[in-house]
């Protein structure tokens, strides 16, 4: 969660003064980022937790799209999905009079979650942004493979590269829902991600 605390510093610093009434040059500016948008990223990824493993798993990549409608200078609905692939290393668990072999394991998942996201207008080139959503993910191990619910949360600044185009740096956390509440706290995947965004 250190990554989370880090994107939130970044949202502060860039959003004071965003959130009143918007002057005329940034009504002109978010005007023209309304519409329906494209949003392919890559990022690094991170399972917060794996129950019943002794080692934590080895940083994975994760491949995301989002696809939305900025229906408001502030505000903008999409769905979001992705491909986060971990892998689990091998390892030996030495407790009492059993020891227990834990094989290479291949973890990966594919969310699909519906969020509502914030954007703090200025007339800058960069805009800070926040939302949250919720949705579903499939995981599969190789082995076993099944659908549970989840909770998202986005902080990140994306900068204007063009007339219909930004780049984008954010941070994602996506809780599972039937494992965070058998863990008592929130379990899922930490993620920093680049993203290009493309309005249609």
């Amino acid at each position: 969660m250190r990554f989370l605390h880090f994107a939130c510093a970044m949202v502060l610093l860039a959003a004071p003064g965003t959130v009143g009434d918007l002057t005329a040059a940034e009504n002109e500016a978010s005007d023209a980022k309304r519409g329906f948008y494209l949003e392919p990223g890559i990022g690094i990824n991170w399972l917060d937790q794996e129950e019943g493993h002794p080692q934590p798993a080895d940083a994975g990549y994760y491949l995301s799209l989002a696809c939305g409608y900025r229906f408001h200078p502030r505000w903008a609905v999409e769905l979001h999905t992705g491909y986060l692939h971990n892998v689990l290393p091998e390892a030996v668990d030495v407790g009492g009079f059993f020891t227990t072999t834990y094989e290479e394991e291949t973890v990966t998942q594919i969310p699909i979650i519906a969020n509502l996201v914030f954007h703090f207008v200025n007339s800058s080139q960069f805009e800070p942004y926040l939302g949250g959503g919720i949705g579903a993910v499939r995981g599969s191990n190789g082995e076993f493979s099944g659908f549970d619910g989840a909770l998202e949360f986005m902080v990140g600044v994306r900068h204007q590269l063009g007339e219909t185009t930004q780049l984008g740096l954010s941070y994602r956390f996506i809780m599972i829902g039937v494992a965070s509440a058998m863990a008592e706290e929130p379990v899922g995947n930490d993620s920093i991600n680049l993203a290009l965004k493309f309005r249609l």
